[in-house]
């Protein structure tokens, strides 16, 4: 969630009002993720809630720079490696 708003750990922090590392280990699994840190978290990047739900069960919605980018960089490949590329997303299902 705190790469979909395109934020380091360092600005993910101070807009939350933690360290980096703070942020690095919620992430990372080496601290809890309590519902408290959750709810200052989500907050922080600008979602609610049920928008974290969704990341949980797989249901993220992609935000619309991140397809377009995706969209514009495919466009700039050569068919050789838009097949490289495709053969790895196929994989990854």
């Amino acid at each position: 969630m705190r790469e979909s708003r395109g934020l380091s750990m360092r600005k993910a922090a101070k807009i939350i009002g933690t360290s980096d590392a703070t942020i690095n280990h919620l992430e990372n699994g080496r601290m809890g993720l309590t519902d408290r840190w959750i709810f200052k978290v989500i907050s922080g990047y600008g979602y609610k809630y049920e928008d974290f739900q969704d990341y949980l069960e797989n249901r993220a919605r992609l935000p619309d720079e991140t397809l377009k980018d995706c969209i514009t960089l495919l466009s700039s490949f050569r068919p050789e490696k838009i097949i490289a590329v495709y053969i790895i997303l196929k994989n990854l299902k």
